[in-house]
């Protein structure tokens, strides 16, 4: 339920962003959506690839941007929640 809710606050966040397109985030970018820490949420994004909800490959190094796609459909998840 949880890991859900979370996953569509990121949808809510990233809103212009398509189903299976990846596009470029930071994981401070990602903290600020889930009001939580960066350590946080690079554990819920490790939840989440695992559930098969999203696809993240983080950056290496400094200055580079993590990568993430986001694989569900919002209105699926909901359905199947409720």
């Amino acid at each position: 339920m949880r890991l859900a809710e979370d996953y569509l606050r990121l949808r809510s966040t990233y809103s212009v962003e398509k189903e299976g397109e990846p596009f470029r985030v930071t994981i401070d970018g990602l903290a600020e959506a889930l009001y939580c820490t960066p350590r946080n949420a690079r554990l819920i994004l490790r939840k989440m690839t695992d559930a098969g909800l999203v696809r993240y490959a983080a950056g290496q190094g400094r200055g580079h941007r993590s990568e993430l796609t986001f694989l569900a459909d919002k209105r699926e998840l909901v359905i199947l929640e409720a």
